[in-house]
């Protein structure tokens, strides 16, 4: 076993350096005797409380999170610093880096909205390079098509290190991560070695957590202030984005890539939509090459380019990342569409965001030549400001809202549709229907064949959470057996 010294560079009380641990753990719990008990203060529950039980359980030692202090208790050290963060990352990332088979290299994407299709296109563009690319993120972690579920968006720090070691073991050289803005207020990401991080777009969203947005937009940027970056790649379409792009440029000119707009670095052009995707020119600092996207909404470009601007900075001609392009899948619960003939389209995405829900309806417009229906709820006990302009932008872009259930947790599913309500200027036009498979039935069976129908804000997600309890649901299962009862009913006719 390796002592706390050997794991760590930062200072350590001189009681602690000659600590041998033969693992790191956040959950009292999971202790068996010789491990570093590293107790952080969660937004849930409070890590210092079970340091007794970690005592108790044999811990090696215990670092805690608060004023710095020292003490022994029952024979075992109990260390309390303010960097107990800092430390957890260091140590784990030490001592589970030397289980790794090779170097890793992490690219990071942060953004309220778009991580996920990032992540899995720039995985999925460098499986086409030849490289044993995986993710991490909200839909799991592992390589695209065999994910394992993950609790977070991001776990936290020891997982996360114990995780990018046992995908460097699996013999993957580049992992793809969404770091959320919790994540990083919450310093989860700690020693990671970041080889490159993107932007994508900050909107209104976790304001129940951060408080403001400005608060909200300073976590995502501390990703491009971690550490060194080989490559920061930055969407200036966003205000956000423009402002730090002009500050990240000014400072290292050649590390900084920008897309979103016509005239950045990485853009496309004469982009003409199609029944099923896009085509167009794109276009990575003046090279051009002609490219088709497989994959409806606007957004989805974006996201693409994002894809394309990283893979251009490791070297790739634009003709090669254009024909990557045309490849690209969709990820499970984004803009996912079930379509059959003779029978309405239902697609189901994620979005959860007023931001989301508006680029979705717009983008499924063009693809709608009957009547645009949205499904939709909001989560409970999460930011209840975005609740009324969800409700707006509902009843701006669809032509019939129809309101549900998504997760109402700890909340009354009631008070939550109230929120959505009372911002819309004509309430009495959105159908309220709970629970949510009801809702679901309900559109399937009344829209026309040339409807199209959004089910939006739960995506991939194969739970619903009520009264704080996870029950089976899947929007995707749900839509596919109301289709199959409608089509078996018509037949009958």
């Amino acid at each position: 076993m390796k002592t706390l010294s050997d794991l760590t560079s930062l200072p350590l009380p001189e009681a602690l350096k000659s600590i041998a641990v033969r693992d790191v753990a956040i959950d009292s719990r999971s202790l068996t005797g010789g491990e570093l008990f590293v107790a952080l203060q969660g937004a849930r529950l409070d890590g210092r409380k079970f340091i007794d039980q970690a005592i108790a359980r044999d811990a090696a030692a215990v670092i805690a999170e608060g004023p710095e202090s020292l003490e022994c208790r029952d024979g075992t050290y109990v260390w309390q610093t303010p960097r107990a963060r800092a430390y957890a990352g260091d140590i784990t990332h030490t001592l589970y880096g030397s289980v790794t088979s090779g170097p890793l290299t992490v690219i990071g994407v942060t953004g309220t909205n778009g991580k996920t299709s990032v992540t899995h296109f720039i995985a999925q563009m460098l499986r086409r390079a030849s490289r044993l690319a995986g993710v991490i993120g909200t839909v799991g972690q592992g390589v695209p098509g065999a994910l394992q579920a993950t609790l977070n968006t991001t776990p936290d720090v020891v997982s996360l290190h114990r995780m990018l070691a046992e995908l460097s073991h699996q013999g993957l050289t580049d992992v793809a991560m969404e770091v959320s803005s919790h994540a990083l207020d919450q310093q989860r990401t700690a020693s990671v070695r970041f080889a490159a991080a993107v932007f994508t777009n900050i909107t209104r969203d976790h304001l129940d957590y951060h408080g403001t947005f400005a608060r909200y937009a300073a976590a995502k940027r501390k990703l491009f202030e971690q550490a060194p970056l080989d490559t920061a790649i930055i969407n200036i379409a966003d205000p956000v984005g423009a402002q730090w792009y002009g500050e990240l440029k000014g400072a290292h000119p050649e590390q900084v890539i920008s897309y979103g707009t016509p005239d950045s670095d990485v853009h496309a052009c004469h982009l003409v939509r199609q029944p099923d995707g896009f085509q167009g020119e794109l276009v990575i600092g003046g090279e051009r090459a002609p490219f088709y996207l497989p994959l409806i909404g606007e957004f989805n470009v974006q996201n693409a380019l994002a894809a394309a601007a990283y893979m251009a900075s490791c070297g790739h001609g634009v003709k090669r990342v254009a024909e990557w392009m045309g490849a690209l899948a969709a990820v499970p619960g984004r803009m996912q569409m079930l379509h059959q003939p003779d029978m309405p389209a239902v697609v189901i995405d994620y979005a959860h965001t007023p931001d989301a829900l508006e680029q979705a309806l717009s983008a499924l417009r063009g693809h709608c030549n009957g009547r645009l229906w949205v499904v939709f709820g909001c989560g409970g006990e999460r930011d209840r400001g975005k609740r009324p302009a969800m409700g707006r932008v509902a009843e701006e872009q669809a032509d019939r809202v129809v309101l549900t259930d998504d997760n109402p947790r700890g909340e009354s599913p009631q008070a939550i549709l109230r929120d959505i309500l009372g911002g819309m200027e004509r309430p009495h036009r959105a159908t309220c229907i709970q629970p949510r498979e009801m809702a679901v039935r309900y559109c399937v069976e009344r829209a026309s064949p040339d409807d199209l129908i959004l089910l939006a804000g739960k995506g991939h997600e194969t739970y619903q959470e009520v009264a704080g309890q996870r029950f089976a649901f899947s929007d995707l299962d749900v839509a596919r057996q109301a289709l199959s009862a409608r089509r078996s009913r018509e037949a009958q006719q």
